[in-house]
């Protein structure tokens, strides 16, 4: 298959895309990627059309600004990123499928984007004007994945954006991530604003000391009566792990995982009542 469709690409125009469309009828996660690899060596629109329309989409596509305006041929799609600057975002509306968004270095005022009624899963990376910030169109969105989206004209965070959605729509979310020191969350506001969170992620290139960490999960038990997991996310190996042991933290447990060169992540799980 590898060499057909390589072949095909090679090859180009409307004649190539003939082969390729046999493959789209019986697909798997692997002819996927190809397909979608091959489309922006195409013309996007006879492509989305002819080949990647036939496909069930069971895995990821992501896609660039020049292929979004085809994007309404597959209806199948469930987990779309858009990396890069886009004119419009309008088509998203139009995919009755999408479970899963997530928009990369977005244009910021998300010209025409409508979230559509089936996703559950939102990500941002990247600056969004707070006021063009859209709310789901009923309450199906689940998950909110946030970073480095402060407002471009006055620093208002995304997850604050996302705090003035429609109190339905709100009470929906059950998981938020976002990019901040845990010190400069407002447990008591979060819990306002999203009264049906379970799990908080918490992303920072800080070091962080066990003073800090047991503040911030004292004041989550306080005010958050159903959250019950705190993920911390950091850089480097700060010998916390040691110092959370010694502390004893009685209502929550941990669990490290680090690999080199990445992220160490630490999971608080929320441990008795009250």
């Amino acid at each position: 298959m590898r060499a057909i469709l390589e072949t095909c690409r090679l090859v180009g125009g409307p004649s190539a895309t003939r082969l390729p469309a046999r493959f789209a009828a019986f697909p798997d996660l692997e002819t996927e990627r190809r397909l979608a690899d091959m489309w922006p060596d195409f013309d996007t629109a006879e492509f989305a059309h002819v080949v990647l329309s036939e496909l069930s989409w069971v895995g990821p596509l992501t896609v660039g600004p020049h292929e979004l305006p085809p994007l309404h041929r597959l209806t199948g799609v469930r987990d779309l990123t858009v990396d890069g600057v886009a004119d419009s975002y309008a088509v998203v509306r139009r995919l009755r499928n999408l479970r899963s968004l997530r928009l990369v270095d977005p244009e910021p005022d998300l010209s025409g984007l409508e979230l559509p009624p089936t996703l559950l899963v939102l990500s941002l990376d990247g600056s969004v004007r707070h006021d063009r910030f859209p709310a789901p169109t009923a309450p199906g969105v689940q998950e909110l994945w946030f970073d480095d989206c402060a407002c471009p004209d006055c620093d208002l965070g995304a997850w604050r954006t996302a705090g003035l959605w429609p109190a339905e729509a709100r009470r929906a979310v059950w998981l938020l991530s976002v990019r901040a020191a845990p010190a400069t969350l407002d447990p008591r506001l979060l819990a306002e604003r999203f009264p049906g969170l379970s799990v908080l992620a918490v992303r920072s290139d800080m070091v962080f000391g066990v003073g800090e960490v047991a503040d911030s999960l004292k004041r989550l038990r306080e005010c958050f009566p159903v959250l019950t997991e705190f993920r911390l996310y950091s850089h480097g190996d700060d010998g916390l792990d040691q110092q959370l042991q010694e502390a004893g933290f009685l209502r929550w447990t941990h669990t490290t995982e680090a690999a080199p060169g990445t992220r160490t992540t630490r999971v608080f799980t929320r441990t008795g009542a009250g």
